[in-house]
C-alpha cells in the first residue's frame, strides 16, 4: 500500500473511532431523554422545538455548573493557603461565583442552540427512514450516528476553533486566556 493510501485509511479508522463513542453517547442520551422530553411537552404544552431547547439549556447548565464547582473544590483542595490580608471576603467570592454562573449559562444557551442543529439532523434522518421496515430502534441509532457524523465533520474540517474557544469562554471567560491553555494542552511542562 501507498503511504497516501494508507493515511487515508487510518483517517478513516480514526473517524470511526470517534464517531462510535459519540455516536453511543447520544443515543443514550436520547434514549434517556426522550421520557423526560415528552413529559416536558405534555405538562407545560410545550412544542418539540421549545421542550429540545428547554431541556438541552438544563441538561448543559447543569454539567457545565457541574464541572465548575468540580474544579473550583479541587483548586481549593489543593490550593496553598494565602496570608489573610489577601484573601477574598465571603461576598467577593459570591460575586465572582455569580458572574461565572452568568457566563455559563450564556454558555449552556448558546451550545443548548447548537444541540438543536443536531437533533434537527437526527430527527431528519429517522423520519426519511419512516417507509422502510426496520425496527425503530435501527431508525433512531442510524439517525443518531448520522449527526454525530454530521457533527464530527463540521467539528474536526469546518469549526475546529469552536470547542476550545467555548472551552475557554465557559470556564477562564478571558481570550487572554489562550496562550496559557494553549501551552497546557500542548503538553509543555510549566
Amino acid at each position: 500500500m501507498d503511504p497516501l493510501s494508507m493515511n487515508l485509511f487510518q483517517a478513516v479508522i480514526d473517524f470511526f473511532v470517534l464517531l462510535v463513542p459519540l455516536g453511543v453517547i447520544g443515543f443514550v442520551a436520547y434514549k434517556l431523554g426522550q421520557p423526560l422530553l415528552e413529559r416536558l411537552m405534555k405538562k407545560h404544552s410545550l412544542s418539540w422545538i421549545k421542550a429540545c431547547v428547554v431541556l438541552n439549556f438544563a441538561v448543559v447548565f447543569l454539567w457545565l455548573m457541574f464541572f465548575y464547582f468540580y474544579f473550583l473544590f479541587i483548586g481549593a483542595a489543593g490550593g496553598v493557603p494565602v496570608d489573610e490580608e489577601a484573601q477574598l471576603t465571603i461576598f467577593e467570592n459570591m460575586g465572582i461565583v455569580l458572574f461565572d454562573g452568568a457566563r455559563i449559562a450564556f454558555s449552556a444557551v448558546v451550545i443548548a442552540l447548537a444541540l438543536l442543529f443536531f437533533e434537527f439532523v437526527a430527527s431528519l434522518i429517522i423520519s426519511v427512514q419512516e417507509k422502510t421496515r426496520s425496527p425503530k430502534l435501527l431508525k433512531q441509532l442510524i439517525g443518531i450516528f448520522g449527526a454525530a457524523a454530521l457533527f464530527l465533520v463540521l467539528v474536526l474540517f469546518f469549526f475546529d476553533w469552536a470547542l476550545l474557544g467555548m472551552f475557554i469562554f465557559t470556564f477562564y471567560g478571558k481570550i487572554k486566556a489562550i496562550p496559557l491553555v494553549i501551552l497546557i494542552t500542548s503538553g509543555a511542562v510549566l
